[in-house]
């Protein structure tokens, strides 16, 4: 072979071995190409790929081992460069567990649309992982000389300097701070981000960051694993009394982030709930209340029989789902929120208790994915099967932040809105009007979602009725208040909206207990009645069950409402602008 041929062979196994790491560090590059590219992408993010790519290039001189090391970050690579591009993020536990709790069809509808373009870039991937090693180690190409040792000396160092300096900031604090959790209980780790505190900066970099991510991913579904352990024994023996010969449907809505306020039901001026108001069978609880202004927090106790007071992150019981899989009704969780993570795993938990559970959404709630009208096609699923006993869980998104991420541009009436704007945050009062028409533009499209729920219920001619209620409230620069999102101590923070809607099937069996829930709508009434009233709603009863807690019962009495900071919200003081709840002080004399 001339000397001619060689170099030109060589120059094409060059070329080819470029064309490899650019497809690995091509994840890294799209980081530059966001709406919103994060400070110091350069230096955080595509300086530490490259580096990758530099340490497993010149671990040996033989470059075919060094390509070989590069071919399976190049094959998944697109994955991540489009789901950086698209959601602004990388790929983590929670669309791994949406994977991983889903069926082929589910998990690739994040790429939907695009499916003809990810599939052609990925096989020129894949081409070139393939033939770049093959004609390394067909030409014996190798790295000679000290320069392999210098790239590898300066790669290493990018990639330890920040853990060996720390820059990067202090390890990071579990989300609930031990003052405030009373002790690691059984299931701590479900609030543990799984993350490991070494080399933690480079979560979002490609390739390297996909260790930790994997490690997080396992960490998380262990401590699920480990808590549903612990609840394996538990039942409730729960039976429905006088059970019914027409099909049923329960509904329960678990929303996220409400303002009753803001709802035109409930008064107010704006038109957010138009086809709502127009519903005839439709109550709206005017003083509902959450003790946690936190979703991981404050959905266990709408699920379980946990006190308000209880601030473990493990509750030892399980949820309204098993209880009514236990009284014979066959049970679903759909969900546009995340399968995994420390704001996610204690309702996971519960989740995991319906005979099939549901992840929707591709994107956490830090970007916009799928609206929660995704859920109405597994919903008219089930109801197309005509069981004969079903209850439907739905944990939606709502309204939580950013607002606008919520709904699509069809309910874009309230304007200016935050909709484009790259200033968004909680922490900009300049920009209140454009919030709060945002979230009013969410509860435009919650009124819609809402509505198509019950448009399906009633063509069914069944007895059936939906219970709804939010997670928690939510500050939006009220008046004077210098104060947005939630977690702030103050009244915004606790008072949700909550609605019960009833078909006339339900109507004719249960008279007795409508009368007795519709004239609660204006009393005190807490997230913690919700697991007492949805089985007792539904007819079913248990040993030990408190029916004083159960809106629908005839002895419902209400009870202390207590906030998480232990302050008694309905005797508390407001202070300032921001009606901050303060307990009061003892009367002296």
């Amino acid at each position: 072979m001339s000397d001619r041929v060689v170099k030109s062979a060589t120059l094409k196994g060059g070329v080819l071995l470029a064309l490899l790491a650019f497809s690995v560090v091509s994840p890294d590059l799209a980081w530059l190409a966001v709406h919103r590219p994060p400070e110091n992408a350069v230096q955080e993010i595509l300086l530490p790929g490259i580096a990758t790519v530099g340490v497993l290039l010149s671990l040996s001189s033989r470059l075919w081992i060094g390509a070989l090391l590069l071919v399976p970050w190049a094959i998944i690579a697109p994955l991540e460069a489009y789901y950086v591009l698209d959601f602004g993020k990388s790929v983590d536990s929670h669309l791994l567990g949406i994977i991983a709790d889903s069926n082929f069809s589910e998990a690739s509808n994040f790429i939907s649309g695009v499916v003809a373009l990810f599939v052609a870039i990925d096989l020129i991937f894949i081409l070139v992982a393939v033939a770049a090693p093959f004609l390394s180690f067909r030409l014996q190409l190798c790295w000679t000389g000290r320069s392999r040792y210098w790239v590898l000396l300066a790669s290493l160092f990018v990639l330890v300097l920040p853990e060996i300096m720390k820059f990067h900031g202090p390890v990071r604090a579990l989300p609930i701070e031990a003052a405030q959790a009373a002790g690691r209980s059984p299931g701590s780790a479900l609030a543990d981000d799984g993350f490991p505190e070494v080399f933690d900066y480079l979560e979002r970099v490609y390739p390297a960051g996909v260790p930790s991510r994997a490690y997080a991913y396992v960490q998380q579904r262990r401590a699920l694993r480990e808590a549903q352990q612990m609840l394996s024994g538990f039942g409730f023996q729960a039976s429905q009394e006088s059970p019914v010969d027409v099909r049923q449907v329960y509904l329960l809505v678990i929303g996220e982030t409400g303002r009753p306020d803001h709802l035109q039901l409930n008064g107010y001026d704006r038109e957010t709930t138009p086809r709502l108001v127009s519903q005839d069978r439709l109550l709206s609880f005017r003083n509902a209340f959450s003790p946690w202004a936190w979703t991981r927090m404050s959905v266990p106790i709408i699920l379980t029989r946990k006190p308000g007071e209880d601030n473990n992150q493990f509750f030892p019981e399980r949820s309204l789902v098993s209880a009514f899989r236990e009284a014979g009704f066959r049970t679903y969780w759909f969900s546009t929120q995340s399968p995994l993570g420390p704001h996610d795993s204690s309702i996971a938990l519960h989740a995991a208790e319906a005979d099939e559970t549901r992840y929707l959404n591709v994107a956490d709630y830090k970007t916009e994915g799928v609206f929660d009208g995704a859920l109405l096609s597994p919903v008219d699923q089930v109801l197309k099967r005509a069981e004969p006993k079903v209850l439907i869980v739905l944990h939606t998104l709502g309204g939580h932040f950013n607002y606008a991420d919520r709904y699509p541009n069809a309910f874009e009436k309230f304007l200016p809105s935050l909709k484009g704007l790259d200033n968004a945050g909680l922490h900009n009062r300049e920009i209140r009007r454009e919030f709060n028409n945002s979230y009013d533009n969410s509860l435009l499209y919650f009124d819609y979602f809402m509505s198509s729920l019950i448009s399906r219920l009633e063509k069914e001619s069944i007895v059936s009725s939906m219970f709804y209620i939010a997670d928690h409230g939510e500050n939006l620069y009220d008046g004077m208040c210098e104060k947005a999102g939630h977690g702030r101590g103050n009244d915004y923070d606790f008072r949700v909206p909550a609605l019960f809607w009833y078909s006339k099937g339900y109507e004719e069996l249960f008279p007795d207990k409508l009368k007795a829930i519709a004239s609660r709508v204006d009393s005190p009434i807490s997230t913690t009645n919700v697991f007492h009233s949805i089985l007792d709603g539904a007819n079913i009863h248990y040993p030990g069950e408190r029916l004083e807690s159960s809106v629908f019962g005839k002895n419902w009495k209400p009870s202390p409402r207590i906030t998480q900071n232990k302050i008694d919200f309905d005797l508390a003081d407001r202070e300032g602008d921001c009606k901050r709840l303060v307990a009061k002080s003892p009367k002296t004399d």
